[in-house]
């Protein structure tokens, strides 16, 4: 867990303090070590709870030849693509059926899609009000000096951008840097609602003597 599932499990207190009903459905989900004292004031629902820990995926793109490396990532990108494109993702149709196993996905008012993966639930169900909390997402075109594969590979990414945001009524970001990204990868304005630290709590604060014309640089965790 990290900062991402923070921001979701705050925003479902908050939305429950203000006497919504908020349902969390997730993948995996380890009560012992995910913020216990916030998933104890939630109704969480998991498709599998206290996952054994997964080995470490070991790369073994060194063991090839240096010359073969490159085409063995090309072909690895395009099949992540193409199998993003034209196949459904067997976690996410999981996901869909725990959430039906708890009541009808119409009874919901708003599913909001918290950061990546999870957004495409909307390729798979209909609901007028699928929010996608977009933030720390890749982008998916690349550059390359042999053209061919580039427009081929961009042609992909782009076909995937529009099939992945099909679904969603509204995308929400934390910063300029992922409105930006949302506009540029999706074609598609999102508001931004920050979190965090409030930059208005430096305001009347003392700081050392320095030089006037060096900026500061405040990092607030």
């Amino acid at each position: 867990t990290g900062g991402t599932q923070r921001v979701a499990l705050e925003l479902a207190i908050h939305l429950q303090n203000l006497g919504h009903t908020v349902d969390v459905f997730c993948y995996f989900y380890n009560k012992n070590h995910c913020y216990t004292e916030l998933c104890e004031r939630l109704n969480i629902y998991a498709v599998q709870n206290n996952p054994a820990a997964n080995a470490p995926r070991v790369s073994r793109m060194h063991t090839l030849p240096s010359w073969l490396q490159p085409l063995a990532k090309t072909y690895f990108s395009y099949r992540a693509l193409l199998h993003k494109l034209y196949t459904r993702d067997t976690r996410i149709q999981m996901l869909k059926k725990l959430i039906e196993q708890n009541g009808h996905i119409k009874r919901y008012d708003i599913i909001n899609a918290h950061d990546y993966e999870v957004h495409r639930l909307s390729q798979i169900i209909t609901h007028p009000h699928i929010l996608w909390t977009l933030n720390d997402v890749r982008g998916m075109s690349i550059q390359s000096w042999f053209w061919p594969h580039q427009v081929l590979h961009n042609f992909l990414a782009r076909q995937l951008a529009k099939k992945e945001v099909r679904g969603i009524a509204r995308i929400f970001v934390l910063d300029t840097r992922n409105k930006n990204f949302a506009k540029n990868v999706y074609d598609r304005d999102a508001l931004i609602v920050r979190c965090g630290g409030n930059i208005e709590m430096f305001k009347g604060q003392m700081v050392p003597p320095h030089e006037p014309e060096t900026p500061w640089t405040i990092f607030v965790t």
